[in-house]
């Protein structure tokens, strides 16, 4: 392939980190050579470079959208120069591409002959988003194709401006004049002027004499009933119905046999109102009546009874039975409960306990003391339950002599108790504790 263009490694390299980052690459600037040495990606300059320019133009190829067609002008007063490479430049100056094209002589005017030559430069990348122009209107120079190009998108949006105003065949909301001039009463009018009519091409007023039906007036008719309205009152039911089978359209009166009547419906003095629908609802769903009397109950008698979810103020027997301290009960007999409760152990405290000190029972249940105490002489110790003396002994011994004594007795949940004595010779031999 003898004419190609390629990226070089730097220009790869930018290509590849805007790709990555979501950055752009601007091309500003087209360089052209007369060296004849082949072209390589390691390049980072045009061999003999003979000129620079800015690049007019980058555009997408309409075939390919990862082939970019980039424009540039060389100027008919450069020149005297052979044109073999073409190298694309970033604004950062770095070598982006390069490429070989066909030789071509820029002569200058002073050679007898001038021209500008528009170099085109195709070149094709992975993402053709990344890349962007950045240009210099001081001295960029248009090519005939990019001036057509943009004269044809600016008669795009202005027919796209037009479109947004009157087509040929739609019309306005006001004119000064008709396209079309009309007669009223054979007299031209356009719209440009005012006109008057002659009353004798005028239509006679429209008369009626009183003995002839007249038109109704529009405040009338408003009066009046629409086709799907119903009248306050008729002579005639527009569909006839039947009272105790016996036909009925209004035009006439009808007599109801007795037969096909209802009872008379009855009721005591006494009981002069009934409960409605409603109130019969939020009562108790079994209806009662007295044995004597025919009649419903009466609303003030319903109030008495108990709605269907109420409480009564007293019972016999409760709905779902309960257990206390682990029996059952349901209010129907008595029951008893045990003091002592299942998982309760004798348990020796002797160690933890002395004369004179304040313990509480802080279990959630009774516990029981047995306590034995040896006595000198006639002593007396007593136990003291919420600082009162619920129990006491006296000493067996003589003076002199040692007596033994013991005592049983309960704790309530949460009380404070004491093993009191006023008097020294008294030794606690054991104290046992139920808890």
């Amino acid at each position: 392939m003898d004419y190609f263009s390629i990226l070089t490694t730097a220009g790869l390299n930018k290509l590849i980190k805007a790709t990555a980052n979501n950055a752009q690459i601007v091309l500003t600037q087209m360089g052209v050579s007369d060296s004849k040495e082949p072209i390589t990606q390691d390049l980072t300059a045009l061999p003999n470079e003979r000129h620079k320019f800015n690049i007019n133009t980058i555009t997408q190829s309409e075939s390919d959208a990862n082939v970019l067609i980039c424009e540039g002008v060389i100027s008919a007063d450069v020149g005297g120069f052979y044109i073999r490479r073409v190298g694309i430049y970033t604004d950062e100056g770095v070598l982006f591409a390069v490429g070989v094209v066909p030789e071509s002589y820029k002569p200058l005017l002073s050679e007898g002959s001038s021209k500008d030559i528009t170099i085109k430069f195709y070149l094709q990348v992975d993402n053709a988003a990344n890349i962007t122009l950045k240009v210099d209107n001081n001295i960029v120079l248009a090519t005939k194709s990019h001036v057509q190009s943009e004269v044809n998108k600016i008669n795009a949006q202005i027919a796209t401006l037009l479109n947004d105003k009157l087509g040929k065949t739609e019309n306005a909301v006001s004119a000064t004049k008709l396209q079309t001039a009309r007669t009223i009463n054979g007299v031209a009018f356009d719209g440009t002027a005012n006109i008057t009519i002659a009353d004798n091409t005028k239509l006679p007023l429209a008369t009626y004499t009183t003995d002839k039906p007249t038109f109704a007036t529009k405040t009338e008719l408003n009066t009046k009933l629409n086709a799907n309205a119903n009248a306050v009152s008729a002579t005639k039911l527009q569909t006839a119905r039947t009272i105790n089978g016996v036909a009925f359209d209004g035009t006439a009166n009808i007599t109801i046999a007795d037969n096909t009547k209802l009872a008379t419906a009855t009721y005591n003095s006494d009981k002069a109102t009934f409960a409605t629908k409603t109130e019969l609802n939020t009562k108790l769903s079994t209806a009662t009546y007295n044995t004597d009397k025919a009649t419903f109950a009466t609303k003030t008698e319903l109030n008495t009874k108990l709605n269907a979810n109420a409480n009564a103020v007293s019972a016999t027997k409760l709905q779902t039975a309960r257990t206390i301290n682990g029996v059952a009960f349901d209010g129907t007999r008595n029951i008893m409960l045990d003091m002592l409760q299942q998982g309760q152990q004798w348990r020796d405290v002797t160690s933890q306990r002395r004369f004179n000190v304040v313990y509480t029972n802080t279990t959630a249940n009774t516990i029981f003391l047995f306590i034995t105490c040896t006595y000198y002489n006639r002593y007396i110790g007593y136990i003291q339950i919420n600082n009162l003396t619920s129990a006491s002994f006296l000493g067996t011994g003589t003076d002199g002599v040692a007596g033994y004594g013991n005592l049983i007795i309960p704790i309530p949940r949460g009380a404070t108790y004491k093993l009191a004595s006023d008097y020294t010779p008294l030794v606690i031999n054991s104290w046992w504790e139920l808890r």
